[in-house]
């Protein structure tokens, strides 16, 4: 789908002029707009990252994920137990 072309090109100081002329409402939707857009475009980001970096790494089985979340626990808990000495 190919995207329009603007007929003019628009400043930031223009749009921002625009911004403060929207009423309090609509000025929350428009940042609540981008913040999703922004949001998502990261999270897209981030996720085809991570697929890129696990291509050449092996499968974890079921019991190494156990014994790392158990690893974890225990890292915790000696955390814990040693900054409430």
């Amino acid at each position: 789908m190919a995207q329009r072309q603007p007929k003019d090109n628009v400043t930031v100081n223009q749009l921002l002029q625009l911004v403060d002329r929207l009423s309090p409402e609509d000025r929350q939707e428009l940042y609540r707009r981008l913040d999703l857009k922004s949001w998502g475009d990261s999270w897209r980001a981030l996720c085809a990252k991570i697929d890129e970096q696990n291509k050449n790494l092996p499968s974890l089985t079921e019991a190494e994920i156990v014994a790392e979340m158990k690893a974890v626990r225990r890292e915790c808990t000696d955390e814990r137990a040693q900054s409430s000495n």
